[in-house]
């Protein structure tokens, strides 16, 4: 039989960040420019794909994801009075801090990928992130756990577009048996549910009416995956 487990990745393997305002006020900050969080964040909310998932973007991925972002990065630090050379500078190290961000895994994480591989299921990494998050998942040492990684910004939908579920359903050859764990009730739980996937939300007990089941810690979802 084949049995799938589709996993989220921010705020369901690591905990909850805000990786992209630190990456990129940090990248500010070393070339001396002060731009309030709030400001920043309130840009990235505008510009980050995952924030409009009604957009398609098939044509636009991976390297070419980056481009655009950054280039709406070129325009906010214009905005600002900074130097077009400085631009330039912040654009490629505020990259390079997205990719190198340290997250803080759950400490049960990893556990409960092992748990669940040795249950018979695949584990698929099904995420709204930037190209290289499969970087950061073997930075962590998890990529022995994973058969493949269906990143949004490699593939052109956001979750909950009912696209992105239904690739990773064919690339993992129809499952006979699938859950999907996340933390968004909407991105991961709602948009799985239109896939026909069962759902299990961690981390966001607040919010359980959505899902088919809910666990506080990632190691209880071995009690509800069928044997």
């Amino acid at each position: 039989m084949n049995k799938a487990v589709f996993w989220d990745f921010d705020g369901t393997l690591v905990h909850s960040n805000e990786s992209f305002l630190c990456s990129l006020s940090d990248s500010l900050l070393k070339y001396n420019y002060i731009v309030e969080r709030h400001v920043i964040r309130d840009f990235l909310t505008s510009v980050c794909t995952w924030n409009m998932p009604q957009r398609d973007y098939a044509d636009m991925i991976r390297e070419d994801w980056w481009n655009e972002l950054l280039d709406k990065i070129t325009l906010f630090c214009n905005k600002y009075g900074i130097e077009k050379e400085d631009s330039v500078l912040i654009c490629k190290g505020f990259k390079e801090n997205v990719i190198h961000y340290e997250y803080k895994l759950y400490d049960d994480a990893e556990k409960a990928l092992s748990s669940c591989k040795l249950k018979g299921y695949n584990n698929y990494l099904l995420t709204n992130n930037f190209p290289e998050i499969v970087q950061v998942v073997e930075r962590y040492g998890l990529d022995k756990y994973f058969c493949d990684y269906f990143v949004s910004t490699n593939i052109g939908y956001e979750k909950p577009r009912i696209e992105i579920f239904n690739y990773a359903l064919k690339a993992a050859n129809n499952p006979d048996v699938c859950y999907m764990v996340g933390d968004n009730p909407i991105a991961d739980i709602k948009g799985a549910q239109k896939a026909g996937i069962k759902t299990i939300l961690v981390h966001n007990k607040s919010n359980s009416i959505f899902s088919d089941f809910c666990c506080d810690e990632l190691l209880d979802i071995t009690k509800i995956i069928l044997d």
